[in-house]
């Protein structure tokens, strides 16, 4: 829970989601910002902190979500061209995401179809992108379908190969 992850934005937006709940995991620099502003929200009830969840337990936790978030802002290139960790996860549950309109995780949700790009950052957007996905089942099963088909292919196995590949291209110059 540190700076430029956009969970103020997620915290914001949940006054304008009444029907859902924002689970939010892990520690950080700024987590008790994160409680206090929850807690003055009009959503307060239905915003829950998980705290440090083991990795062993975190699996049991990303499953019962329905979409997962990684709404990073552009505070310098570690996280304009990042591709958190989440968002795989989040696929190889099946679980649709809504991610920044930022190059590395535009570019796999966009070319995977397995959620929405936030274009504008403000509550408002964020809530239509959450309506949106879930407009209608077929909406949804449409992005949980492509996640299915994605996660074969965004998976350690596969990328270790391609990591390999890269290490004896290198090592032969």
């Amino acid at each position: 829970l540190n700076v430029g992850r956009g969970i103020e934005l997620m915290i914001d937006t949940m006054a304008l989601l009444p029907e859902w709940q924002l689970w939010i995991a892990g520690g950080g620099d700024i987590e008790s910002e994160l409680q206090q502003r929850a807690e003055q929200s009009t959503a307060k009830g239905r915003i829950k902190f998980w705290g440090r969840i083991p990795l062993e337990d975190l699996s049991r936790i990303t499953c019962q979500a329905r979409i997962g978030f990684s709404l990073e802002e552009d505070l310098g290139l570690n996280y304009r061209y990042a591709a958190p960790n989440k968002i795989f996860d989040c696929i190889q549950h099946r679980i649709p995401v809504i991610v920044s309109n930022l190059p590395e995780m535009a570019s796999i949700v966009s070319h995977t179809q397995t959620g929405i790009v936030l274009k504008a950052r403000h509550p408002q957007a964020l809530a239509q992108c959450v309506l949106l996905m879930n407009r209608d089942v077929d909406t949804y099963s449409y992005f949980v379908n492509n996640c299915e088909k994605a996660a074969k292919d965004l998976c350690w196995e596969k990328e270790s190969l391609r990591l390999l590949e890269m290490y004896e291209e290198s090592n032969q110059k």
